[in-house]
């Protein structure tokens, strides 16, 4: 990614204010991200990854470059939540779901999953999370059994952002028999006729929508399970999608973390917090490094998580400070309490900190540190 790219992020500024009003509505509002949303440079940014020829937004046309590499598209996320993660996250967009879909579906498939993006609104789902047992891709319980020439789906799908409101989706499964792990495409809305979702109840992020999903013979068939064909790119593709979205997460945590400084910064409280603003702007610059190399290449798992953790890991740093030196702040300003809120949801999406203290020392421990060793 060019550097002059990096530099026209400042034109974004004057969405700020925006978003963090339509984010403050939201609190009462489930509709104010429309507020933000007929700007044409919010629509191409969240429309990123929608294939060519079916993006009515094309992101050559927000006046940011020709096209979104990861390394912008990172950058674009962190400048915006710094008006406010919410409002960015509750827009129409394609999500997780758009990598998986492109690498394993047919041409047919992806067409027919980003078909509803064609007419300018539209939500996706990623279903992988369960209750009791996580993110945990290996201890998954929803079941597909053999129906006909298909499939029924049976299970629940927890902590899923955007579900209420999504026309497509993907779930992952077992096969009942073969005990294969599966993506199954959902074509459809869920209003409760062949499957139910629920928004949970939430006190930060109001924008994420995040809900559970419960299927109980959801009818797929056969066209509706991504590569049917291979026993194992379904693992190997979870582990793509999360490794390119945990970075977004810590995006959208650092961008947070800025904005809570900023306002700060507007009330004259910013004293006291110089080493967390020095903190903020190195982890940005490792944010940028991490994304040219995935623009270049698989990006190590160490740094991914290490990123991740650290940028969460400062958002809360910077809502345990104010706590304890501008209290009165969080108790009289509602969008510092909004933003106090919202900073504290990060820490669990993606993978908690452990998971990621985790992933770092397996890796570390794999790489070098054993070549080293064994020399």
């Amino acid at each position: 990614m060019p550097d002059a790219q990096l530099r026209q992020l400042d034109s974004l500024n004057d969405l700020l204010p925006a978003l963090a009003a339509a984010a403050d509505e939201m609190e009462t509002n489930p509709e104010a991200w429309r507020q933000v949303w007929k700007d044409p440079r919010m629509r191409a940014v969240s429309f990123a990854g929608v294939p060519e020829g079916i993006n009515p937004y094309p992101f050559r046309e927000a006046g940011l470059g020709p096209d979104c590499g990861h390394a912008l598209h990172l950058a674009l996320v962190e400048r915006l939540s710094r008006g406010a993660a919410s409002a960015m996250m509750a827009l129409p967009a394609s999500a997780l779901s758009t990598r998986a879909v492109l690498r394993l579906g047919t041409a047919e498939q992806i067409t027919h999953f980003f078909q509803p993006f064609a007419e300018g609104e539209a939500w996706t789902f990623f279903g992988v999370t369960e209750p009791a047992v996580g993110s945990d891709a290996g201890q998954v319980r929803s079941v597909l059994q053999p129906h006909g020439a298909g499939w029924r789906l049976s299970g629940c799908k927890t902590l899923i952002g955007g579900a209420t409101l999504a026309r497509r989706g993907l779930v992952l499964a077992r096969e009942q028999q073969t005990g294969v792990l599966r993506l199954v495409m959902i074509a459809q809305a869920a209003d409760g006729t062949r499957f139910r979702a629920r928004k949970l109840a939430a006190a930060g992020l109001m924008g994420a929508g995040i809900s559970e999903l419960q299927f109980d013979g959801f009818e797929a068939g056969p066209g509706d399970i991504l590569a049917a064909g291979d026993r194992r790119p379904v693992m190997l593709t979870l582990s793509d999608v999360f490794e390119k979205h945990r970075p977004m997460v810590g995006a959208m945590a650092l961008g947070t973390g800025r904005a809570m400084l900023d306002r700060l910064q507007q009330h004259r409280l910013l004293q006291g917090f110089d080493d967390l603003v020095r903190d903020h702007a190195a982890l940005l610059g490792r944010m940028i490094r991490l994304g040219r190399q995935a623009d270049h290449g698989p990006l190590p798992i160490h740094a991914v998580s290490q990123f991740k953790r650290q940028a969460t890991a400062l958002a809360d740093a910077i809502r345990l400070r104010i706590a304890r030196r501008a209290p009165d702040l969080i108790l009289q300003d509602p969008r510092s309490r909004r933003l106090w809120r919202d900073a504290a949801a990060f820490e669990y999406m993606e993978g908690t900190s452990a998971i990621h203290r985790l992933n770092a020392y397996r890796d570390y421990l794999s790489g070098d540190v054993l070549n080293d060793l064994a020399v």
